[in-house]
């Protein structure tokens, strides 16, 4: 029997789609939604092409089907977009922030980072954040909710078919810690890197991680076709416990053990992303513990200076005391240094600036994992 379309009342007073997106299906999910209409199995690969590679959500277009079935998917599955429900461009770098509304009237963050060679986005994992890290206007707002595959992988359709945007490279630095989202963050992984789907190479994938121990974890196991990158904080334990809560449940040394892990597991660089703040993680002792916890570790360290958000309570270092502390850092550890230049930060785009101002004052519902 055939699924009515049918709307229901979400939380916010508005509408919202009852029928299940088609967007955020894998191979599996589609064979296993197709075996009622006896559907060939090589119709799986069409509408997964369709959806990923060539980014059309209508099912009514998917021209190379028979009518009844693309009928059939209309009815049955919603092809619903993200809605752009506001953004802005800096006008010094390019940089877009793009406010996504989703079906539930919940909204997230998402940047479009282009450069000469290739465009970067950031995409978010989740609806505010619970992981409180005290550097990160994101961490203010709490948990709202976890988004699905297709929420996430509908971040890069929409800028990249809708809003007709080259994108190369995808990093889950957004909104959110990826990791405590990781069945939806790793099905979502798996269909970006996927030839036949979005087609974005590992190695222009990146995962970023506060801490979540657990996840990288999985991801060894997994084999996860991702990059790894850590926020780093502080390389002291008390310290970084009062920037980074998560440090509490999960401590420094599992952190780096577990990092290391994943770097002999996947041949591959771990990428340290260490953001200094003024006074509190930026002294010639920090280097020293930071190149102590990476000894024997494959990485690289990335130094990016703080992005000051709403009611912060941090300053970004002086620029001598930041290249004081680039230049003791390439001079003590044996792996890359690079120090990375924040852009989009007149904006409120800048790593760590991710915040719904308007987030602080309505009804949706924060959950805390600490």
């Amino acid at each position: 029997m055939l699924m009515l379309k049918t709307e229901t009342m979400n939380d916010t007073g508005m509408h919202c789609e009852s029928r299940p997106p088609l967007i955020g299906n894998d191979r599996n999910d589609l064979a296993i939604l197709f075996v009622e209409k006896n559907q060939p199995a090589f119709r799986v690969e069409q509408v997964y092409n369709w959806l990923y590679a060539k980014g059309v959500r209508d099912p009514l277009e998917f021209t190379d089907m028979p009518k009844s079935f693309r009928q059939w998917l209309s009815h049955n599955f919603s092809s619903n977009a993200l809605e752009v429900s506001f953004k802005t461009e800096s006008k010094i770098s390019k940089v877009v922030k793009h406010l996504f509304e989703l079906s539930d009237g919940k909204q997230i963050e998402g940047v479009y980072i282009p450069e000469k060679e290739r465009a970067t986005l950031c995409v978010s994992s989740q609806v505010g954040c619970a992981l409180g890290c005290t550097f990160c206007a994101t961490g203010t707002m709490g948990l709202i909710r976890h988004l699905s595959a297709g929420e996430i992988l509908d971040q890069l359709l929409t800028v990249r078919y809708r809003e007709e945007h080259f994108v190369s490279h995808i990093v889950f630095m957004g909104m959110g810690e990826p990791l405590h989202n990781y069945e939806a963050v790793s099905k979502a992984v798996r269909i970006l890197n996927d030839p036949a789907g979005c087609a974005i190479a590992r190695r222009h994938l990146t995962v970023s991680t506060a801490g979540w121990v657990p996840g990288i974890h999985k991801m060894i196991e997994e084999r996860l076709p991702c990059r790894l990158a850590i926020s780093m904080g502080s390389p002291e334990t008390e310290k970084r416990r009062e920037l980074m809560p998560v440090t509490k449940k999960f401590p420094l040394e599992d952190l780096f053990a577990a990092a290391a892990e994943w770097a002999q597991a996947m041949n591959d660089q771990v990428t340290i992303e260490y953001t200094l703040l003024e006074g509190v993680n930026d002294s010639i002792q920090d280097v020293k513990l930071l190149v102590k916890l990476l000894q024997g570790i494959h990485a690289k360290v990335n130094v990016l200076t703080y992005n000051p958000g709403p009611d912060t309570p941090f300053q970004r270092p002086s620029l001598d005391k930041i290249e004081r502390f680039t230049s003791e850092l390439e001079r003590k550890f044996t792996g890359p240094v690079t120090r990375r230049l924040s852009r989009g930060d007149e904006i409120g785009a800048a790593c760590g600036q991710l915040v719904l101002q308007t987030s602080r004052g309505n009804r949706q519902k924060k959950v805390s994992v600490l």
